[in-house]
């Protein structure tokens, strides 16, 4: 998450959220009225020391970082802040916030994607109220990239399928597996796959159901 921060931009100084203008990121409205950008869940636990530790997670603020202080909500710790919400509950009991500094507890907060593989683009989500979730019981899922590889669940449609091609080259799935390597990492090398499985890049393919340009 903090990787596709841009700290040069903010709702304040450029009218956009603090994120690399590659992402798209809707709009929101926050707790003080103002037109905002979400908090993205990250995947990190917040380890804490109250009597629920690891009931929060850690989530990042491509807006303003609200909180109420001086009995007003402001921006306390600005664009690009790492904090913590609560996973689950109601937004509602926390009407001035949570701790000394008044952080706001959104807990709908939003997901974004952003792993190697085929990158689809999921339909617009509708957050025009904070604590509004758009498409979900539980996240506001805003537009986001959508990276899913190859045999994953939920991968898209004509994805390979890993278990049907290794069965094809009397291979394990595994050993298939270990010689496309990462899906994480990005497109996988199919000439360094096929020589490590001791076949032609063109057997592979073909085993996959991927046509070469």
């Amino acid at each position: 998450m903090q990787g596709i921060l841009d700290y040069s931009r903010s709702p304040d100084t450029t009218n956009s959220a603090a994120i690399d203008p590659l992402f798209n990121a809707t709009s929101i409205t926050n707790e003080a009225g103002k037109t905002d950008y979400s908090f993205y869940w990250s995947g990190t636990t917040h380890a804490n020391w109250t009597d629920t530790p690891g009931s929060a997670g850690a989530y990042v603020s491509f807006g303003r970082a609200m909180g109420y202080m001086d009995s007003v909500w402001q921006d306390v710790h600005g664009a690009g802040a790492q904090r913590s919400d609560p996973k689950a509950g109601d937004p509602a009991d926390y009407p001035e916030g949570n701790g000394p500094q008044g952080d706001a507890q959104r807990i709908y907060n939003a997901v974004r994607l952003v792993r190697g593989g085929d990158v689809t683009e999921t339909p617009d989500g509708d957050p025009t109220a904070v604590g509004n979730p758009a498409t979900s019981s539980t996240t506001s899922v805003q537009t986001t990239v959508v990276a899913t590889p190859a045999s994953q669940p939920g991968a898209p449609a004509g994805a390979p399928d890993l278990a049907a091609a290794a069965t094809k080259l009397g291979i394990t799935e595994d050993a298939l597996k270990a010689a496309l390597g990462d899906p994480s990492q990005g497109k996988p090398d199919f000439a360094a796959a096929a020589t490590k499985l001791g076949i032609t890049e063109a057997t592979l393919m073909a085993a996959l159901g991927i046509t070469q340009p």
